[in-house]
């Protein structure tokens, strides 16, 4: 049986206004508080000159060279690895999967996210 976020939301008011009325908290107040919480999602973006300078920094630290990346990689041109670390464009996620089991840290910590209001 599936529950919709209606069927969700109207309970969970419900609740909200019971324990209000019994415990004399400002009723009003807890359901903008309420209110304000539902209304906030952050949509997630991936920030791509900040990813470019991490995948940079993490070659350097590393000692890896743009040509040792590539072939790695199995990339036809450097050129590619260079527009990810100016922030032109992103890696593939296969090459983004590489890339964390090359520099041995999960792939979160590679791409560089920041948080918008809906």
């Amino acid at each position: 049986m599936k529950i919709g976020y209606r069927f969700f939301v109207v309970h969970y008011y419900r609740f909200v206004l019971r324990y209000c009325c019994n415990n004399k908290v400002g009723l009003v107040k807890k359901l903008v508080e309420i209110r304000e919480e539902n209304s906030m999602f952050l949509y997630p973006l991936i920030d791509v000159k900040m990813t470019g300078r991490r995948i940079k920094t993490l070659c350097e630290e590393k000692g890896l060279s743009v040509k040792e990346v590539q072939k790695h990689l199995g990339l036809a041109c450097f050129q590619t690895i260079y527009s990810w670390y100016s922030g032109k464009s992103l890696p593939s996620i296969d090459n983004l999967i590489v890339l964390s089991r090359l520099f041995d840290i999960n792939l979160e910590s590679i791409i560089c996210i920041e948080y918008v209001k809906e």
